[in-house]
């Protein structure tokens, strides 16, 4: 996937990376389940909404504070809709183990801890080693592979 990316980035732009889910959505929609299900507006744009105004909050320019506030403030309405949602978006269920939230905390801060070496690594590799998007996104794998190989052996 990480190539498929880096092919896109070298021939257009960037940006129609974060396409590439699209096609497989579609190809995957026949196979989901026939139940019916109604789409919720007013949850969708709360929790859109809500995300982005925290992360406009944290690193946007102006209108911070207020950003950030709204946004958690919109992100609370969202999940008291999820309590008496007939087919919530977020099934709050899911957060009643604690063992299983804690391993849903623990993947959360895994996942804010690697995903900046993820693009640093690979700007790096663009910047000071002149490597095109496309090799960057070949290269990546290969060398995350290697660093797993090397630690199972030991």
């Amino acid at each position: 996937m990480t190539s498929a990316r880096g092919a896109f980035a070298n021939l257009l732009t960037w940006r129609i990376g974060f396409y590439i889910n699209v096609p497989i959505a579609v190809t995957k929609l026949p196979q989901t389940s026939r139940r019916a299900f109604k789409l919720e507006l007013i949850p969708s744009l709360l929790s859109v909404a809500g995300s982005f105004l925290v992360v406009y909050g944290l690193v946007g320019n102006r209108y911070k504070v207020v950003s950030l506030v709204v946004g958690i403030l919109l992100i609370l309405v969202f999940v008291n809709t999820q309590r008496t949602a007939a087919q919530p978006l977020v099934p709050l269920r899911l957060f009643v183990s604690a063992q299983r939230s804690g391993a849903y905390l623990a993947r959360f801060c895994f996942m804010m801890a690697m995903l900046p070496f993820w693009f640093l690594t690979s700007q790096a590799m663009q910047q000071f080693l002149g490597f095109s998007p496309l090799m960057a996104g070949i290269v990546f794998p290969t060398n995350h592979l290697k660093l797993h190989r090397r630690h199972a052996g030991s």
